[in-house]
């Protein structure tokens, strides 16, 4: 693509000429450019030799680069080039063109050497005629037969390379009037010399010294002893700049290959660190400036004091201050010092040692002693500053210095007194067992703030605020407050007046303490009205708790009894309740309790609406009210802290009897609450007595801090128990706490559980009740007659059991007395089911199937039906009988709940049983009528004239084998129809039951028997056997149709 180029190139060129040739045909372009490429590829070649391949520059120049150095134009300049050949063989070049911008300065001499053979030399002579003063960095090209070699050719002209040793001139510490000297170096390592100026960093000439420029010459450089012998003459320099301390040459010169020095003078007039920049210029534009840093700095005398002012501050009349003067010796060599001070300074200060010697390079220590007294104001008069303040001259000479040092002692003075108005603290009369308080006013005479406590305080005597201790700013007055609140005294015990001192200890400044006396007096009286606490500190609670006092009032008067009332702040302010606040009558000895409760709210006093002027502490003061509030505009962290004086009035129950004041004293906290709880209120619900239930609440800890965890105790019979430990909860953390509810009782439970941090507490109401398990049975009177069944037959009846209360409970049957038992081992009666579970107000039904196997009237079960802590325990009573035959005749009781003695009677009075009875011998119903008397219940009244017997028919469980029976009575003849039935005969349908009645008639007792007392109930019992028989019903085999059966009856006939 290059070779298509050039051949465009050339044609275009060729055409720019003005000849007009023929366009190259496509076919003589491309062997115009295979021709090219060929020529090309044959100019070099690869040399081998026995096998190997030359690789590198054939031929080594020598010197290896080709340079004309310093040149001038005009001049010329001659170099010779040794070639030789470093290829494995025979080899050849030929010399290139060089560059056109060049190749007119230089003429080549060469003989063509040929082919060379190794290690063969050819020479080459190259004449060089700079035209212009500009640098030619160039090559000198060679063609080899194995390809190009460029050498380096260089031609520089002549320059100025200009640089110094350092480019800090530092002349150290040099002591004020001395002075130092700096060479500056400047060399050259160029061939061409050049002038050079000193000027400032603006580029601006620096104002000379002398009045001729002192120049610097390559021979020799201006000395230092020159510059000082010279006489200059000083033009206007600021003062304040180095170059006013400063003498140097302003110009020079330095030639080619050269060096050059510049002498630097520091000598300055003041004390202190001078740094400026001086710019060396040259006059060969081609050579950059260079930048100098010149800096020096001046100090003092050797002798010199490290305080100038030694200031004592404020000094306490009649105290001893010490302080240490040091002195220094800049210079290596020793010298003596002396130290005076003025005279009328001698009497209040003494300095030790005022004469001496300072070793070189060392200190010397001079210790001051300053006692001030009352005198030292007058003594001092003429070192004064400002009021109570003075400033003391000090001055040390030097024997080898003629400056002086001079420094000053400054101090201030002041006491340390306080004043305390009034000086005598009189509290007046005072109740025992009550406080008074009186303010007092205490000030400071100091110009030092003085920290003060009331030490030695009586226990009858406290100080606010902040219990005695604080600190008084200079000549500060302070309000404080003694209260007197007398101890308490033992009955019949004298009063009278108590007077003592107390002291205030108080420590001025840091190195005084002194105590001034105080002195209080008071009028003890006794008080008929005494309370069991005066004061009153409810703990820190959160928004949202509560918190209960209970105080008593006591009577101790002997003779009357008083009338007390209570005057609480409003409850919208304070949060405090008390009940009661009036006691109308509280009679001699006799003590009432006061109830006083807190609810934590934060509470603002509002202003009134017809109030012009409001003033919180003011209105509060009004209502005995006092509020500390921290922190109001940072909810998480605000605190509100009342102080309450409660009045409390109370007078004699006497037509003029005098009111009298007492105070009440309360203090409340209210916090943010940063311990929250959720839920607030546990309610367990009903749990059944002796059964527990567990459930839990979270706390979260709103606290930026770790918080500890503790827990009031709760009552021990209050049925609630917390299960897990309190932990320390982290910040923004939650912790579940687990409580467990226990009823011991059937009862409401509520306690309040308080858990407690270090500087908050949450309140979390536990509620629950106890219940016991309770079931109502059907029938209610627990009585469940089974009826009459045959052997072999069975009857099933069923009870029903309702869970009346709200939760599950579980039953269980349990026999606790039995009758007669089946002679077949198997159970007399039967329940389905016998134990179970009842969920609430739900009914369950219980069958009961009474299968006997032989006959016998005395089954009976009584079962306990089990609840574990039920209320009232429930029982059933069954009772079933067992006949030969369906048709059965027994007597007619009531079913109820038998006694013991029922038992044991119907043991006695045995059952009807015909398999017992032999069949000669029918069983006999004795029927006594009870003889009539006072005084009878109402079933043995009835019985008197009436008594009954039961015919019946059992129902069997197979219809098929029922049948109706029937029965006959045969009355025998009486007179006067003493006894009589009402039913002779009749007929008995399967499952029916029939009473027979037979009354008594007893005739009209004789009148005689009524008159006579001694003739009252004479009589005798009259008795008649009645004959009977039942027929028919179903009938086992080997039963006869009939069977007998007697009644024997018996009544009492009054008669003589």
């Amino acid at each position: 693509m290059e070779e298509e180029e050039e051949i465009k190139t050339k044609t275009e060129s060729e055409d720019a000429t003005g000849i007009k040739l023929r366009p190259l045909t496509k076919y003589e372009e491309d062997m115009m450019l295979r021709a090219r490429i060929k020529h090309k590829q044959n100019i070099t070649h690869e040399q081998k030799c026995w096998g190997k391949t030359f690789q590198g520059s054939a031929f080594i120049p020598k010197p290896e680069k080709i340079l004309f150095e310093d040149f001038e134009v005009g001049q010329t300049y001659t170099q010779t080039v040794i070639l030789t050949n470093v290829s494995f063989t025979f080899n050849s070049f030929k010399l290139l063109p060089l560059d056109p911008e060049i190749k007119d300065f230089f003429n080549i001499v060469f003989t063509p050497p040929g082919r060379m053979s190794a290690g063969l030399t050819c020479p080459i002579q190259i004449t060089f005629t700079p035209q212009i003063n500009s640098d030619i960095i160039s090559v000198f090209p060679i063609l080899s037969e194995t390809g190009r070699i460029d050498i380096p050719l260089e031609c520089l002209s002549k320059k100025s390379v200009i640089s110094v040793q350092s480019n800090i001139i530092d002349f150290g510490q040099v002591i004020l009037g001395e002075h130092c000297n700096r060479t500056l170096v400047i060399k050259n390592e160029g061939a061409l010399g050049s002038e050079f100026s000193l000027l400032d960093k603006d580029g601006e000439a620096i104002p000379v010294v002398a009045d001729q420029t002192m120049l610097v010459t390559q021979e020799s450089s201006i000395s230092q002893s020159q510059i000082l012998e010279s006489s200059p003459t000083y033009e206007e320099v600021n003062p304040e700049s180095l170059f006013s301390m400063l003498k140097f040459p302003r110009s020079g010169k330095v030639d080619g290959y050269s060096t050059t020095t510049i002498p630097f003078k520091f000598s300055p007039a003041d004390i202190g660190v001078y740094e400026d920049t001086i710019m060396i210029v040259f006059k060969n534009k081609k050579t950059s400036p260079i930048i100098l840093t010149v800096r020096g700095e001046c100090i003092d005398v050797p002798i010199y004091v490290e305080q100038e002012v030694y200031d004592f501050k404020v000094c306490v009349l009649n105290h001893t201050y010490r302080e240490k003067i040091v002195l220094r010796n800049r210079s290596v060599n020793p010298m003596k010092i002396q130290l005076t001070f003025p005279k009328d300074a001698k009497e209040h200060f003494e300095f030790s040692p005022t004469l001496g010697y300072i070793q070189g390079s060392d200190k010397f220590d001079i210790w001051v002693k300053f006692r001030p007294d009352n005198n030292a104001y007058t003594m001092l008069a003429a070192f004064q500053e400002a009021p109570n303040a003075f400033n003391i001259p000090i001055k040390v000479t030097g024997a080898n210095q003629v400056m002086p040092v001079p420094f000053s002692i400054h101090v201030e003075l002041t006491s340390d007194l306080i004043t305390v108005e009034p000086p005598l603290l009189d509290f007046g009369d005072v109740y025992v067992q009550t406080a008074v308080s009186m303010k007092f006013i205490m000030k400071s005479h100091s110009a030092l703030p003085q920290e003060y406590a009331f030490v030695r305080l009586p226990q009858t005597i406290s100080i606010q605020p902040f219990d005695g201790f604080g600190t008084l700013l200079p000549f500060e007055e302070l309000q404080m407050t003694a209260i007197y609140r007398p101890a308490p005294v033992k009955a019949g015990t004298e009063l009278g007046k108590d007077a003592n001192d107390f002291y205030i200890r108080a420590k001025t400044g840091d190195l005084t303490a002194r105590e001034f006396k105080v002195s209080y007096s008071a009028k003890l009286q006794s008080c008929p009205i005494a309370f069991s606490a005066y004061k009153i500190d409810f703990p820190g609670l959160p928004v949202g708790e509560m918190s209960e006092y209970m105080i008593s009032v006591t009577n101790s008067s002997r003779k009357l009894p008083y009338a007390i009332e209570i005057i609480p702040p409003p409850i919208d302010v304070a949060g405090l309740k008390i009940t009661p606040t009036v006691i109308p009558r509280l009679a001699t000895g006799d003590m009432g309790r006061i109830l006083i409760r807190f609810d934590s709210d934060f509470r603002d006093l509002q202003k009134r609406e017809d109030a012009e002027e409001w003033n919180l502490e003011k209105e509060l003061y009004n209502i005995g009210g006092k509020v500390y509030d921290f922190y109001v505009d940072e909810p998480a962290k605000r605190s509100q802290h009342y102080e309450w004086l409660i009045p409390v009035y109370f007078r004699p129950l006497l037509p003029d009897g005098v009111t009298r004041l007492h105070y009440l004293q309360m203090k409340t906290v209210v916090i943010n609450k940063t311990l929250i709880a959720d839920p607030e209120v546990l309610d367990f619900g009903e749990i059944a007595v002796s059964c527990r239930k567990v459930a839990e609440f979270t706390l979260l800890n709103q606290d930026t801090q770790p918080v500890s965890l503790s827990m009031d105790p709760l009552p021990p019979f209050g049925g609630f128990t917390v299960l897990n430990a309190m932990r320390v909860v982290e910040s923004g953390q939650k912790k579940a706490i687990v409580v467990e509810f226990e009823p011991i009782n059937q009862q409401y439970f509520e306690e309040k559980l308080t858990i407690r941090t270090g500087n908050s507490a949450v309140s979390i109401v536990l509620k629950g009740r106890g219940v016991r398990p309770e079931l109502k049975l059907d029938p209610e009177d627990g009585l469940l007659n089974m009826g009459n069944a045959i052997p072999g037959d069975f009857v099933e009846k069923a009870f029903t059991l309702k869970n009346i209360v709200s939760f599950p409970f579980e039953f269980m049957l349990k026999k606790r007395m039995v009758g007669v038992q089946n002679y077949n081992s198997l159970v007399n009666f039967t329940f389905i089911p016998q134990y179970g579970r009842i969920e609430p107000g739900s009914s369950l039904q219980v069958k009961v199937k009474f299968n006997p196997d032989h006959s016998s009237e005395r089954y009976y079960e009584h079962i306990l039906i089990d609840v574990p802590n039920q209320i009232d325990p429930k029982e059933i009573y069954l009772a079933g009988s067992c006949w030969r035959r369906s048709m059965y005749v027994k007597y007619d009781k009531p079913f109820r709940w038998p006694s013991s003695q029922e038992l044991i009677e119907e043991e006695k009075e045995g059952a009807l049983n015909f398999l017992q009875k032999s069949a000669d011998k029918p069983p006999r119903f004795v029927l006594t009528f009870v003889k009539d008397a006072p005084g009878l219940s109402q079933e043995l009244q009835e019985q008197t004239r009436q008594r009954k017997i039961v015919v019946g028919n059992c129902k069997l469980n197979n219809s098929k084998n029922d049948k109706a029976g029937s029965f006959e009575i045969l009355m025998p003849k009486v007179d006067n129809n003493l006894f009589t039935c009402d039913v002779v005969k009749g007929n008995t349908p399967p499952g029916a039951e029939q009473k027979i009645t037979f009354t008594f008639n007893p005739p009209p007792p004789d009148p005689l028997l009524n008159e006579l007392v001694v003739l009252r109930g004479i009589g005798q019992w009259v008795e008649i056997l009645v004959e009977g028989r039942i027929l028919g019903g179903f009938l086992p085999p080997g039963i006869p149709e009939s069977s007998p059966f007697e009644v024997l009856l018996r009544g009492y006939v009054q008669q003589i």
